[in-house]
């Protein structure tokens, strides 16, 4: 997250829309993916 703040990325802009986004997957508290970084997340149409 820290990452995302001092790039200025506003996390909300991406609800509703389809991302791909690259990363590492954790099952520890159900499935989620951690993005080392906004370069790692892309919109797709």
């Amino acid at each position: 997250m820290k990452t995302f703040r001092r790039a200025r990325v506003d996390l909300e802009a991406y609800a509703g829309k389809s991302v791909r986004v690259r990363g590492y997957i954790d099952r520890l508290h159900g499935y989620e993916i951690e993005a080392a970084s906004p370069e790692a997340v892309e919109v797709v149409e």
